[in-house]
């Protein structure tokens, strides 16, 4: 991973955190959020619309707000993209895991990006990875 590099403008999703105060707010907005729990650390819940290929979870974005009426997602805060390294069986060896924080302007910090690896080593592992994808599948076809 190479060096990461405070932004002269300030990501979306610290406006979620919970600070103390506005001065804390903003000695902290420029920073990459490497360290936030974005799915419980927040003030509000994100609304996550997923992308699946096969079954396979490809994309996670996640937004400030939904509409259930319209369907519509808005005001992008990042991004959670998947990759999968599978064997000739399919079943999968590991996960890398990239998430991109947006900017409050709209834009998306590719430099600053965070990527994690998730390993499927053992037997049990694998098989649940299969029949979580199995399942998404069903449930699109429905």
């Amino acid at each position: 991973m190479g060096i990461i590099q405070k932004q002269d403008k300030a990501y979306k999703i610290w406006k979620y955190v919970p600070f103390a105060n506005e001065m804390e707010y903003l000695e902290n907005c420029c920073k990459v959020p490497h360290g936030i729990n974005y799915k419980i650390g927040l003030t509000s819940r994100l609304q996550n619309n997923p992308a699946l290929d096969k079954g396979e979870l490809v994309l996670m974005e996640y937004y400030a707000s939904y509409d259930p009426n319209t369907g519509t997602y808005s005001d992008k805060i990042l991004d959670a993209e998947f990759v999968y390294d599978r064997n000739t069986d399919h079943t999968a060896n590991y996960r890398t895991k990239t998430v991109y924080w947006y900017f409050e302007d709209g834009t998306k910090d590719t430099v600053n990006a965070k990527t994690m690896e998730k390993h499927y080593g053992r037997a049990y592992e694998k098989e649940k990875e299969i029949e979580k994808r199995k399942n998404a599948m069903i449930a699109h076809v429905k």
